[in-house]
């Protein structure tokens, strides 16, 4: 039995934005973003998609959008076909011009993106 996100159809894509900011809330300006990592990820912590905006052999781009500090990711149905059933996640690091950041990529944040459910459609 197959595996298929609830909200994908065969054939169809799904467009993840995210938005960076300060403190203040202000988005961070692209000229300030050295870098971003995109990770998307099961409930157990196993890595299906990595996206970054200069994508390497093994990763998906990031596209910058026309909205300050904000990137677009896609995410295609294809793609979920063996994810195991359960919750996913996206995980990003970002690297930004700040004293701060001594270290390098630093984990900004975790949202829940959807529900993997077992399926017969690609059977049918």
């Amino acid at each position: 039995m197959a595996t298929a996100l609830k909200t994908l159809y065969t054939g169809e894509s799904d467009l993840v934005k995210i938005q960076h900011e300060d403190n203040a809330g202000v988005a961070i300006p692209f000229a300030s973003i050295n870098d971003v990592r995109y990770i998307v990820k099961d409930a157990n912590g196993n890595t299906l998609l990595k996206f970054k905006e200069n994508a390497p052999t093994g990763w998906k781009a990031a596209k910058q959008t026309a909205n300050p500090g904000e990137y677009q990711l896609e995410i295609l149905e294809d793609e979920t076909k063996d994810w195991n059933d359960g919750k996913v996640f996206l995980e990003w690091f970002i690297n930004i011009d700040d004293a701060m950041l001594t270290d390098g990529y630093k984990t900004m944040g975790e949202v829940y993106l959807y529900d993997v459910i077992k399926s017969n459609y690609s059977q049918q």
